[in-house]
């Protein structure tokens, strides 16, 4: 019986300590303006947020023109 107690106490302290952090949603898009493509075929690539860790947060990374 001890032995059960010790264990459902060791248990609860185990789960106590362990915080579950949950990542914030990104900010809505950003409306870019994009110029003429810069080569034949070219696809422009959006931009979006990029999570870069708690302490930083999301990261705006622009949206370019990609050249086959």
């Amino acid at each position: 019986m001890r032995l059960a107690t010790v264990a459902l106490v060791l248990l609860g302290l185990m789960t106590a300590s362990c915080a579950v952090y949950t990542r914030p949603a990104p900010p809505p898009a950003r409306v870019e303006v994009r110029g003429g493509p810069p080569c034949p075929g070219a696809n422009w690539v959006k931009g979006h947020w990029k999570w870069e860790g708690r302490r930083i947060g999301y990261r705006w990374v622009p949206g370019h023109w990609r050249c086959p």
